[in-house]
């Protein structure tokens, strides 16, 4: 299992999108959802920031969500792509 080195990260760049963490996922925020998973989840990562990981094989996207507005608040959320031969404990077939 990998991990995410949250130490060592690079301060964000000013002007990078932040998203509010009560309304991220409605409706069209971000994105509206419709038509299949695939399409739904291609459309999201657009608007994240995409992860340089060079520890380890897997993709990642971040979100910056804002909890609070004042004092300034945010948290980072992370979307992780894995290939489906690493999450054979997941995927037992029956």
């Amino acid at each position: 299992m990998s991990h995410l080195d949250l130490i060592g990260r690079k301060k964000r760049k000013r002007g990078e999108r932040v998203f509010r963490f009560k309304s991220f996922g409605e409706p069209g925020y971000p994105i509206d959802f419709v038509g299949q998973f695939r399409e739904n989840a291609k459309a999201l990562l657009e608007f994240g920031h995409l992860e340089s990981n060079s520890y380890c094989e897997m993709t990642s996207w971040a979100f910056q969500l804002e909890i609070h507005r004042h004092p300034p608040f945010h948290m980072l959320l992370f979307i992780v792509e894995e290939l489906v031969e690493a999450s054979a404990l997941y995927c037992i077939p029956i």
